[in-house]
């Protein structure tokens, strides 16, 4: 896509988030155990997410 002018200034280009990637991620096992396991906010040291990854 190229960029356009208007009003003298230069319009980013928007690009569409690549979700299949993101979700590509999330569906490792380890992965989501560790995301589940910090999904309360609270802060983990990395050896519990170790544990929690298997």
């Amino acid at each position: 896509m190229a960029r356009t002018t208007t009003g003298g200034r230069r319009d980013q280009v928007h690009h569409q988030p690549d979700i299949a990637r993101a979700a590509q991620l999330i569906a490792d096992p380890s992965r989501a155990r560790m995301l589940k396991a910090l999904g309360d906010g609270r802060a983990l040291a990395a050896g519990l997410l170790a544990a929690e990854a298997g």
